[in-house]
């Protein structure tokens, strides 16, 4: 089930944030939304998302995002 927190089956990736704008994996849990890297995630635990500095893309928290 995708968006439970459990990263099972074909899931890339899994935040349990659910279908909300904000959401740092894709909703079907196939990969992370652009400008976010997640990593880890087991059948007993989430992701962990991160923004992903240098690609051009502001994602909150950061300020700003020049690509360098």
């Amino acid at each position: 089930i995708c968006e439970d927190g459990l990263v099972v089956g074909d899931e890339v990736c899994d935040d349990a944030i659910g279908e909300v704008v904000s959401t740092k994996c894709k909703t079907d849990c196939s990969g992370p939304e652009s400008g976010w890297e997640c990593s880890g995630g087991s059948d007993s635990s989430p992701s962990t998302c991160n923004t992903v500095c240098g690609d051009g893309i502001v994602v909150s928290p950061e300020e700003c995002d020049d690509q360098n």
